[in-house]
């Protein structure tokens, strides 16, 4: 179950935090993160109006996994909410790109009323593998449409809100156990060709398990 109280987050700077199960209350005022913050099953944020996150690293705000993390189908880190306040990437301090929230394989998952602001490029939010999520009244202002990648424009990359399965390529940020078995096959198969081919039919595997769950 939720831890019932409530915990007032009151630092005015923020370095790597694992977000345990319970309720976190951001009360009004500018806090500068300089690290992601982890979320764990069963957590809730809630930011008051006026409260405002300002990323100082070179990395997101909000994941729901860890590098190392394995899952399967949705068992990864749910029943998570994210409502209020403002996440502003600041994109005149800080160049690397990254997505503002990023989350994979997790399921009940709640995104209400966040502002989020001046992104430089990847996405706003990035939805990876995931059940019965909800986004609304978010708003999303700026985005850096020079920015580029590896010398690529970033202009297939500027979604606010990406919905995708769960690939490697597509979110790396933690893993799956296709993923991690696809990592293994890359030390076994000869040809880059291979590989590509037994990627596509684990996803389109992937996909049908996901489509019987529906069915």
């Amino acid at each position: 179950m939720v831890n019932p109280r409530s915990i007032h987050v009151g630092k005015k700077k923020w370095k790597r935090l694992v977000m345990k199960p319970g309720r976190y209350i951001i009360p009004k005022g500018t806090y500068r993160l300089t690290d992601k913050l982890y979320l764990t099953k069963n957590t809730k944020i809630i930011m008051d109006k006026g409260a405002r996150l300002l990323r100082d690293h070179n990395a997101g705000f909000f994941i729901n996994g860890r590098t190392g993390d394995n899952f399967t189908g949705y068992d990864g880190n749910g029943n998570i909410t994210i409502e209020g306040g403002t996440l502003d990437e600041n994109l005149t301090a800080r160049y690397k790109h990254y997505n503002a929230i990023g989350l994979a394989r997790g399921q009940n998952i709640v995104i209400r009323d966040v502002e989020i602001i001046d992104v430089r490029g990847a996405h706003a939010m990035d939805i990876n593998g995931c059940k019965d999520v909800l986004i609304e009244g978010c708003k999303f202002k700026g985005y850096d449409i020079n920015y580029t990648v590896d010398g690529d424009g970033a202009s297939y990359m500027r979604e606010a809100i990406q919905i995708a399965n769960h690939t490697e390529a597509g979110f790396n940020s933690f893993g799956s156990l296709m993923l991690k078995f696809v990592r293994m096959l890359q030390y076994v198969i000869v040809t880059l060709e291979q590989v590509q081919i037994i990627l596509l039919i684990l996803q389109v595997l992937e996909i049908m398990v996901q489509l019987q769950i529906y069915t």
